[in-house]
């Protein structure tokens, strides 16, 4: 079971059209990431904005995490920090069947929190941007110096794999 992040309103539904600092830490789950051997490495944290408008609360600001796990090239253990920019509006009843809703003084960012951290999820988990990865002959970490193997250049599926 996820844990709740739930906002309470009430301060800022008594003072329209006025910005409020918010600031949440919370433990996402594991499950969000769906790489093998990775995961949350600590709390996430969102440092924001609220503010009340026309029966609509706006939350904007970034949501900070990171994520530990073996690097998809060199299968070193990382851990990398995202920033994730956030900037939602949520509704007092849902008009279509996508939007985030609210009730009463209280707001669930749950599910918004977490849509936002699985979207900026990137497709491959590295250690660096520029991770050279193994040699796929002899398994030497690229990273750390070249090979005496000759790799062919034609691999069309990764662009990590060169020739001397």
């Amino acid at each position: 079971m996820c844990e709740q992040i739930v906002l309470d309103l009430t301060s800022i539904i008594a003072n329209p059209n006025k910005e409020f600092a918010v600031s949440v830490q919370f433990a996402p789950e594991d499950s969000l990431v769906d790489y093998p051997q990775c995961g949350f490495d600590g709390k996430a944290r969102f440092e924001g904005f609220a503010c009340f408008v026309d029966s609509e609360v706006e939350l904007y600001g970034k949501i900070k995490f990171a994520l530990r796990g073996v690097c998809d090239r060199c299968c070193k253990p990382t851990s990398t920090e995202y920033v994730v920019p956030f900037d939602e509006v949520f509704y007092p009843s849902a008009e279509e069947f996508d939007d985030y809703v609210y009730e009463g003084s209280k707001l669930d960012a749950t599910k918004a929190f977490y849509d936002a951290i699985s979207l900026s999820l990137p497709i491959s988990f590295l250690c660096k941007e520029d991770c050279k990865g193994l040699c796929p002959r002899c398994g030497k970490d690229r990273n750390e110096g070249d090979c005496q193997c000759n790799v062919p250049k034609n691999n069309y599926f990764s662009n990590i794999y060169t020739t001397k």
